[in-house]
Formats: structure tokens, C-alpha cells, sequence
């Protein structure tokens, strides 16, 4: 038996239609049954909160409330503390994006044969609310697969799709690995930076394994001073030798985040 755990968080900000088309595409998986923990955010508001105890009611969904608004990594701590000694693995999900139906049979699959692997992302397929799902003008993003490309590219990038990815849940023995709750909207970055500075190995599938919503509020997320220092802190914790190479790539991302919102969207057009 597929032995796996998906942490989800869900905020007051996020849409019925799209929680249940994202906890659907979960509970749905072909070829291994998974159990889904989500944790809610503070409050939520009627119609989400009608969502989730019409899910509850599932046996393989359990949900966790918590009183306070305080964050995604706060949040999807306490979950990881709470369910990592009870599965093989953890998965990411988020409230809006949906899994293909092979995704986590497929994830499993790869960590069973790549013994070495820690942490596994996948490509994604970037859609909006206006062209959806199937629309063929959708953009394939995948990323690069071993660990040394990865390492590297930690500097210019996020190496993982982060609703993607899939964790042994092993490497959550060590209560320091876990999201840092002191970075603004970077707590992901800050993750795979302190994972590598442990030595953990990284690792992505070369298909596109979830779709990946796009909205208004996905460019803004992605700029403004606050984001770009907690990035740059977190690049700079695993700088530990002189790269020109390296260092410039963390400047130039850090100054790429204070960009316009229209410069950026072309940017991320093409990366």
C-alpha cells in the first residue's frame, strides 16, 4: 500500500470552486490511495467552511483548524509535525492547483527506484480562470532533474514547483527541517536552502504532474522589497565559498523582484 500524506492549507482568500476542484484531483488519484490533511488558516467564511465538512466526511480527508491567521509555514509545520512519523511520505498541495491523476503514483514510483532522493518536484502545466485547464496556449514549465542542476540553480530560481513536490517523510526526524516562519513569502526558498545546507538530495520528474493556476495575485506575490530579502537571506545562508557566478545570479534575482509587475510578467513568461 501507497503509504503517502498531502498537506494542504486553506485561507479566507481562497475560492470554494477551485478547493473542491484541487482536494478532487487528490482523493481521485489513480493507483494509490492517499490520505489528505488540511490545515485552515485563521478564518475562512461560510462557503469554505461548507467545503470542508462536506469533505471531512471522507475517511481519507481530516482537516485542522486553527484559531489564528499565521501563516503557510506555521501552519504546514504543525501539520508535518503532527503526521510525519505516520507515512513513507509527504506531498504538497495547494487549494487552487490540480494534481494529474497519476501524479503521486508516479512520485512514489520514482523515490522507490532512486533510493538517494529526498525531496521530488514535477513540471506543471500554468493555466488561468480564462483560457482553463485544456486550453493548448497554456505554458509547460519543467524544471531542471538532478540534483547538482538544482543545487545551482537554487540561486536564480526555485528549484521545485512547490505544490509539486513530494518529501520522505524521514527527513522531518530532524525538527530543525522545517518551513522558516521569519521569511515573507519565501518560506519554500528558505526550505531548499536549508535542506541542501544538510545535504538532502533534489530531484524533479520531467513531465508536468499539476496544473499550476495562474491569477491576479500570482506577479504580486513574486515582487516587492520584503520578498526579494528573505530570498536573498535565504541564497546567501548556503553561499558558503566565493562564485562570482553564484553570487551575481542572487543579486540579479534580487533586483528582478522590484521590477514593474508588467516587466515581470513578461519575464516569467519565458523562464
Amino acid at each position: 500500500m501507497v503509504n503517502v500524506c498531502v498537506l494542504m492549507t486553506v485561507y479566507k482568500n481562497d475560492l470554494a470552486d477551485q478547493l473542491k476542484a484541487s482536494i478532487d484531483s487528490i482523493v481521485n488519484q489513480k493507483g494509490a490511495e492517499c490520505q489528505l490533511l488540511i490545515g485552515v488558516d485563521g478564518y475562512i467564511g461560510e462557503e469554505l467552511s461548507t467545503v470542508l465538512v462536506e469533505y471531512n466526511e471522507n475517511s481519507n480527508v481530516s482537516v485542522r483548524y486553527f484559531d489564528e491567521n499565521r501563516g503557510l509555514a506555521a501552519t504546514l509545520n504543525d501539520l508535518i509535525t503532527e503526521v510525519h512519523q505516520k507515512f513513507d511520505y509527504l506531498a504538497r498541495m495547494d487549494a487552487d492547483d490540480v494534481s494529474i491523476q497519476s501524479r503521486i503514483i508516479e512520485q512514489v514510483t520514482y523515490l522507490q527506484k532512486h533510493q538517494n532522493i529526498d525531496v521530488l518536484g514535477t513540471g506543471c502545466i500554468e493555466f488561468n480562470d480564462v483560457n482553463g485547464m485544456g486550453n493548448p496556449d497554456n505554458i509547460i514549465k519543467i524544471l531542471p532533474k538532478d540534483h547538482e542542476l538544482l543545487r545551482k540553480a537554487v540561486f536564480t530560481r526555485s528549484p521545485f514547483v512547490h505544490p509539486s513536490v513530494m518529501f520522505r517523510s524521514s527527513v522531518f526526524i530532524d525538527r530543525d527541517v522545517r518551513y522558516p516562519e521569519n521569511l515573507h513569502l519565501s518560506e519554500d526558498l528558505g526550505l531548499w536552502c536549508l535542506m541542501l545546507a544538510k545535504g538532502y538530495k533534489f530531484a524533479n520528474i520531467e513531465k508536468p504532474l499539476i496544473y499550476f493556476r495562474l491569477n491576479t495575485n500570482t506577479i504580486e506575490r513574486r515582487r516587492g522589497f520584503k520578498k526579494a530579502f528573505s530570498e536573498l537571506k535565504s541564497r546567501f545562508s548556503i553561499l558558503t565559498y566565493r562564485n562570482a557566478y553564484l553570487f551575481s545570479g542572487a543579486i540579479l534575482v534580487f533586483l528582478t523582484r522590484l521590477l514593474p509587475k508588467t516587466i515581470l510578467k513578461v519575464i516569467y513568461k519565458f523562464r
